[in-house]
């Protein structure tokens, strides 16, 4: 059906706004699957310079189901001594920095365990507005 539409492009505003929006609904409603979050405990200090542990969240993308691997962003888990995963059915998982750039900002994350196959998700997982804004709903903002 892609490649129709590639052929057939939208012959004025209205059809190409509706074309734009249907085409992100369809890539996100089969990438949605696949966005974790991940919680993070770093040690830091405060103001007398005492170690207190600090709490950072952010999200990542699983991008090889069959050995746990997640690409995330490397200010993410920069300094991490704790890191868990929130599966987007519910599991949660320890994680291991496996490797990080911090010049390219990115980082990967392995967790134990055996991953879900890539599906397409429910509907209802996504926000879609008439002006094409969308947000993936990740575990923990269900």
């Amino acid at each position: 059906e892609a490649s129709l539409r590639a052929h057939n492009p939208p012959e004025n505003q209205e059809e190409a706004v509706l074309f734009l929006q249907n085409t992100i609904i369809e890539a996100s409603s089969k990438v949605a699957p696949a966005v974790v979050n991940i919680t993070t405990v770093r040690i830091g200090a405060d103001f007398f310079f005492n170690p207190v542990p600090q709490r950072g969240l952010g999200s990542g993308v699983i991008f090889d189901q069959k050995n746990g691997y997640i690409l995330t962003n490397e200010h993410v888990i920069h300094q991490a001594k704790e890191i868990k995963v929130l599966l987007p059915d519910g599991r949660e998982s320890e994680g291991k920095l496996i490797g990080s750039d911090p010049i390219m900002d990115l980082a990967v994350v392995k967790i134990k365990g055996g991953l879900w196959a890539l599906r397409e998700a429910s509907i209802e997982r996504l926000t879609i507005t008439k002006t094409a804004t969308m947000r993936i709903r990740t575990p923990a903002n269900k």
